[in-house]
Protein backbone atom coordinates (compact mmCIF):
# COMPACT_ATOMS: atom_id res chain seq x y z
CA UNK A 1 0.00 0.00 0.00
CA UNK A 2 1.45 3.62 -0.66
CA UNK A 3 2.92 5.68 1.77
CA UNK A 4 0.15 8.32 1.70
CA UNK A 5 -2.87 5.55 1.35
CA UNK A 6 -1.49 3.95 4.60
CA UNK A 7 -1.30 6.96 6.46
CA UNK A 8 -4.66 8.24 5.51
CA UNK A 9 -5.68 4.46 6.84
CA UNK A 10 -3.95 4.39 9.95
CA UNK A 11 -5.31 7.97 11.01
CA UNK A 12 -8.82 7.55 9.84
CA UNK A 13 -9.15 4.11 12.13
CA UNK A 14 -7.11 5.39 15.52
CA UNK A 15 -6.53 9.29 15.39
CA UNK A 16 -9.64 9.19 17.46
CA UNK A 17 -8.65 6.73 19.96
CA UNK A 18 -5.25 8.24 20.48
CA UNK A 19 -6.64 11.44 21.02
CA UNK A 20 -8.42 10.31 23.86
CA UNK A 21 -5.85 8.92 25.22
CA UNK A 22 -3.25 11.46 24.95
CA UNK A 23 -5.98 13.60 26.09
CA UNK A 24 -6.33 12.02 29.43
CA UNK A 25 -2.47 11.92 30.03
CA UNK A 26 -2.20 15.66 29.47
CA UNK A 27 -5.56 17.16 30.01
CA UNK A 28 -5.34 19.97 27.62
CA UNK A 29 -6.95 19.71 24.20
CA UNK A 30 -4.04 22.25 22.00
CA UNK A 31 -1.34 19.87 23.47
CA UNK A 32 -3.47 16.71 22.78
CA UNK A 33 -3.96 18.24 18.68
CA UNK A 34 -0.16 19.25 18.86
CA UNK A 35 1.30 15.88 20.12
CA UNK A 36 -1.39 13.66 17.27
CA UNK A 37 -0.20 15.95 14.60
CA UNK A 38 3.66 15.23 15.53
CA UNK A 39 2.85 11.13 15.81
CA UNK A 40 1.36 11.55 12.67
CA UNK A 41 3.97 14.15 11.01
CA UNK A 42 6.58 11.34 12.31
CA UNK A 43 4.63 7.99 10.77
CA UNK A 44 4.71 10.34 7.63
CA UNK A 45 8.64 10.90 7.47
CA UNK A 46 9.15 7.33 9.27
CA UNK A 47 6.82 4.67 8.38
CA UNK A 48 5.31 2.12 10.56
CA UNK A 49 8.37 -0.99 10.76
CA UNK A 50 7.82 -3.38 8.62
CA UNK A 51 7.90 -5.83 11.75
CA UNK A 52 4.90 -4.06 13.43
CA UNK A 53 2.07 -6.88 14.41
CA UNK A 54 -0.10 -4.02 16.12
CA UNK A 55 -0.84 -1.25 14.42
CA UNK A 56 -2.28 0.17 16.90
CA UNK A 57 -0.83 -0.62 19.93
CA UNK A 58 2.50 0.69 18.13
CA UNK A 59 0.62 4.00 17.69
CA UNK A 60 -0.51 4.02 21.66
CA UNK A 61 2.96 3.58 22.35
CA UNK A 62 4.49 6.07 20.08
CA UNK A 63 1.76 8.88 21.19
CA UNK A 64 2.42 7.77 25.10
CA UNK A 65 6.05 8.50 24.13
CA UNK A 66 5.59 11.71 22.76
CA UNK A 67 3.56 12.93 25.42
CA UNK A 68 5.76 11.80 28.26
CA UNK A 69 8.73 13.58 26.06
CA UNK A 70 6.13 16.75 26.17
CA UNK A 71 5.65 16.42 30.05
CA UNK A 72 9.33 16.10 30.41
CA UNK A 73 10.51 19.27 28.20
CA UNK A 74 7.92 21.45 30.12
CA UNK A 75 9.17 20.26 33.27
CA UNK A 76 12.66 20.95 32.96
CA UNK A 77 11.45 24.43 31.53
CA UNK A 78 9.66 25.15 34.96
CA UNK A 79 12.70 24.24 37.22
CA UNK A 80 15.03 26.18 35.00
CA UNK A 81 12.43 29.18 34.95
CA UNK A 82 12.35 28.61 38.95
CA UNK A 83 16.46 28.21 39.73
CA UNK A 84 16.84 31.14 37.37
CA UNK A 85 13.75 33.59 39.56
CA UNK A 86 15.63 32.47 42.68
CA UNK A 87 19.34 33.78 41.22
CA UNK A 88 17.84 37.10 39.95
CA UNK A 89 16.84 37.39 43.91
CA UNK A 90 19.28 36.74 44.95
Amino acid sequence: MPVRANLERLYDEHAQAVFAFLLNLTRNDADTRDLLQELFIKLARQGVPGDVRDERAYLFRLAHNLAVDRIRRSDTRERTADAFGELQAS
